[in-house]
């Protein structure tokens, strides 16, 4: 896909897996619309904790006040957060609301998702849930979107030591997990 002078809105950006992603997009000639709640992270752009609903609008609003249309929304988001069934909520989404902007430009969604969401890993029931959902959310906005021009994929990387990790697990935790 050439990817020259389209709009992708990019969560999560100012770390790993985010910060990778925004920054090989650099290379590619977009106008590049980047949030994350890190503001230290990020310079000049919309910071925001897209798990609260007003964050979320202003993401929308701001993304195409500025760029005036939206090709490419990636939902980039990961949280560690240890949890059962008794205390896991559920977030709210971000394409949702730029939807209508995805059908107008026939745009596309990239979820970021997990090899937890495809294999389970102990004491990390929150997080394994929370990837085996961005999955089945995708396969269905797949289905409802693609014949009115709008494609959604995933992507599932595996484990990486990222901040994430370092947060939650620590490096003896880390090690651990990998076996």
């Amino acid at each position: 896909m050439n990817f020259t002078n389209k709009v992708i809105l990019l969560t999560v950006a100012a770390s790993d897996i985010g910060t990778a992603t925004a920054v090989r997009f650099s290379e590619l000639s977009v106008k590049l619309a980047i949030v994350d709640i890190d503001d230290k992270g990020l310079k000049n752009t919309v910071v925001g904790d897209i798990s609260k609903p007003e964050d979320l609008e202003c993401v929308a609003k701001s993304t195409i006040k500025n760029f005036k249309q939206l090709n490419v929304l990636v939902n980039n988001v990961g949280i560690m957060e240890y949890g059962t069934i008794e205390n896991t909520c559920l977030e709210h989404f971000l394409t949702l609301l730029l939807l209508p902007e995805l059908l107008k430009t026939k745009g596309n969604i990239v979820n970021t998702s997990s090899i937890c969401g495809m294999h389970s890993f102990p004491n990390t029931l929150a997080y394994n849930i929370s990837k085996a959902v961005v999955d089945q959310f995708t396969r269905c906005v797949a289905l409802e979107l693609g014949e009115r021009g709008v494609r959604c994929n995933c992507i599932n990387p595996g484990v990486i030591y990222s901040n994430l990790q370092k947060r939650y697990l620590g490096e003896d935790g880390y090690k651990k997990f990998i076996k």
